[in-house]
This record gives structure tokens, sequence and C-alpha cells, in this order.
């Protein structure tokens, strides 16, 4: 069986309805659940496990400018839950799967070293109870 390989170079990301794709660098999302330890309930006296509570959000690194930082330090600022999607290949294919949620920037850290440029790691977190759904 072969495998195709993905460069991720056309993505679209957009934060409170702004196409930022060209401003990050690197996109993506988490979907975790909990591992919850049942074991004192088990008869058989091995180890149990369910699934507990569900933590999502988008990171990404994102090229600092100053269109970036006037879009995002008002979300953080203010603690405004803003969409956020992103679209593998969206900029060529449109009907590619889009990943979307309502979400909180809940850390804001630009930073500069010296000869790099200058990028932060945006983590946008699930801001409602609907978490990140595909369209």
């Amino acid at each position: 069986m072969t495998y195709t390989k993905k460069i991720a170079l056309h993505d679209r990301i957009t934060v409170d309805g702004v196409d930022v794709s060209n401003a990050f660098h690197s996109f993506g999302f988490t979907s975790e659940d909990a591992t919850v330890d049942v074991s004192g309930f088990s008869v058989s006296g091995a180890d149990e496990t369910l699934s507990g509570s569900r933590a999502q959000g988008f990171t990404g690194d994102v090229y600092v400018t100053k269109e970036i930082e006037a879009l995002l330090w008002p979300i953080h600022l203010n603690r405004t839950s803003v969409g956020v999607s992103w679209q593998p290949d969206g900029l060529i294919d449109n009907t590619r799967t889009s990943y979307h949620g309502l979400c909180q920037l809940r850390t804001f850290s630009p930073a500069d070293t010296r000869g790099d440029a200058s990028t932060f790691t945006a983590t946008f977190t699930i801001a409602d109870s609907n978490g990140i759904t595909t369209t």
C-alpha cells in the first residue's frame, strides 16, 4: 500500500473571520480525553480506566507582525471568544475538511531573539461545549 506525503503549504487559517493563513508557519489542533482511574470499582482487581473530560484547542506558531498584534492582543486582553478555523490545503481546495470552534487566546507571549524571526506559539482553547467541529 502506498501513502501520499503532505507538505503543508496551503492551509487556510482564520481567527475572528480574518484570514491569517500567511502569518502562521505551523498550525493544528488537539483533542485529548483525560484518563480516569476506576480500578477501585473493579471486582477482578485489574486496573481499569475510562475517558474523562475532553480538552480541545488549536495551536500554531505565528510570526509577530503589527497586524497580528493588532488582531490577537485585544482578543487576549479582553478574554474574547472568537471563531477559529483551520482548513488543511484550503487555499487551493475549498472542499477540504474544515475544523472550527469558538475559542479564547489564553496566552499572548511574543518574543524576539536577535537575528531570528519574531514568533510565538498561539494556543486557542475551546470556549464552549460544542468543541471542535468539522464541515
